[in-house]
């Protein structure tokens, strides 16, 4: 599933308006019970960006999780309720 969120999220160097969404709710292996993985994904990303930051450990990790912080604000505006819930594997 594809949603488009209140604002774009820039991510490797380009503005992403799309969001993509899958739930593994339908494989028990992937999770322990009760829980589910949703994977975020979006549509394009420069991988030279990336390669390059990647050169700077601590500032890849940083970019990732202000990516994450911002791939989970947008789900927690889509889908009201989830804060506490969910959890970033980064």
């Amino acid at each position: 599933m594809f949603f488009k969120p209140s604002h774009s999220i820039n991510a490797g160097g380009i503005s992403h308006e799309w969001l993509g969404l899958n739930n593994y709710c339908y494989d028990k292996s992937f999770a322990p019970a009760g829980k589910s993985v949703i994977a975020a994904s979006m549509l394009s990303a420069d991988y030279d960006w990336w390669r390059q930051k990647y050169q700077d450990k601590e500032a890849y990790k940083a970019e990732k999780e202000r990516v994450a912080a911002e791939v989970c604000a947008a789900i927690e505006e889509r889908y009201p309720k989830p804060e506490e819930k969910l959890n970033r594997l980064t």
